[in-house]
């Protein structure tokens, strides 16, 4: 997802080969105790099939925290979560359920992050580390923003960088 290429990596989780209610986990690294912590990431389903579920929770509690099983079209899509655990250091697990059987079924989850404090709302984004979720050029326009960095008075020239 990151570089946009096909030079990039990502965690993938197929239905071919699986039954119904076959489950593969994906664990963090175990983290600090916390009374705010934002998990970020990036994810795709095919959406030809509903037959697999992404879910999200904290290990070492019982409720599911986000959950999602397919999406209306094929892209990659960011979430963010809140996590609390103010007792107890914590892992996150990220759980590719398949619902029905069907070959084509996956999921993919890619530029995961943790970062301290909650989550900015949904549609915040200062552009200061990245995107946070917004799209550029999502309509393919013969025209891209650019994250640009420096001064930005009126008439003066900015430096800038460029993220595609």
């Amino acid at each position: 997802h990151t570089t946009q290429t096909g030079e990039g990596y990502y965690m993938l989780a197929e239905g071919k080969n699986r039954n119904p209610n076959d489950r593969a986990l994906l664990l963090t690294p175990i983290q600090d105790r916390t009374t705010g912590s934002c998990l970020h990431f990036w994810y795709f389903q095919h959406a030809a099939t509903k037959q697999m579920k992404l879910n999200v929770y904290v290990l070492s509690q019982s409720s599911i925290l986000w959950s999602h099983d397919g999406s209306l079209d094929n892209r990659w899509l960011y979430a963010q979560i809140n996590i609390n655990s103010p007792s107890q250091p914590w892992q996150a697990v990220f759980e590719s359920e398949l619902l029905a059987q069907n070959p084509d079924a996956s999921v993919a989850i890619d530029d995961v992050s943790i970062t301290r404090g909650l989550c900015p709302k949904p549609g915040d984004c200062t552009f200061e580390t990245d995107l946070c979720g917004w799209e550029s050029n999502y309509f393919d326009t013969e025209m891209d923003w650019i994250v640009g960095q420096g001064i930005h008075s009126f008439g003066t020239g900015p430096q800038y960088g460029m993220i595609k």
